[in-house]
């Protein structure tokens, strides 16, 4: 299954994203992908909020569950299931732990986006990592020497990796996916794969 794992629109998102949800479904079907995860800021969308919009845009065969961005001291990280009391701003020990005890994973989003770990060493991102589940490996907020380091630690270390878009416009949609290597249903079955590291990012179409 091909996945988008970072996907922000205009509903709740609002004051950086102009992409509209109906488009973003109607995206993800056109390029043909298998679903996507709405994660916006702070943000938990329901289930039948999810349900709905698949239902007004006839894309009811796709994949879709919503995460939440939250900001913590190490950056940002994208949490799925047991997101909904989570808060952000919160040391990223306190976060996971809140999260694990609930059943949920933890990815660490576009780690090195702005140059932030830039002369940071290798070992130390990796013990960084490995507090959550995984880290977004292949992204459009890296440069292109960013996701080159990212992927090489995944490879290197045997890290859980993901790709995401990170999208906030419709053109951005797919730009990086994470391929899973058995079907995903639902949070449940999402959770089980990045657990297992079932998942390996990849350039999007």
């Amino acid at each position: 299954m091909l996945v988008d794992l970072h996907l922000h629109t205009t509903r709740y998102s609002t004051g950086c994203s102009v992409l509209e949800p109906r488009e973003m479904m109607v995206r993800l079907r056109d390029l043909g992908l298998d679903g996507g995860a709405i994660t916006e800021h702070n943000y938990l969308w329901s289930q039948a909020e999810l349900e709905r919009l698949k239902e007004d845009t006839g894309t009811n065969g796709l994949f879709l569950v919503s995460g939440k961005e939250i900001e913590c001291d190490i950056g940002h990280l994208l949490v799925f299931g047991a997101a909904g009391g989570v808060e952000p701003m919160r040391p990223a020990l306190e976060i996971v732990d809140r999260v694990h005890r609930n059943g949920g994973v933890v990815i660490w989003a576009h780690p090195f986006r702005y140059g932030r770990y830039d002369g940071v060493p290798d070992e130390r991102i990796v013990e960084i990592v490995r507090v959550c589940d995984g880290f977004e490996a292949l992204t459009p907020s890296h440069s292109s020497s960013e996701n080159d380091r990212a992927l090489a630690l995944a490879e290197a270390y045997g890290l859980t990796a993901t790709g995401g878009s990170d999208a906030h416009t419709a053109g951005a949609v797919g730009r990086c996916l994470t391929r899973f290597e058995r079907p995903l249903a639902d949070l449940a079955d999402l959770a089980a794969a990045l657990k297992d590291g079932a998942c390996t990012p990849v350039m999007g179409r």
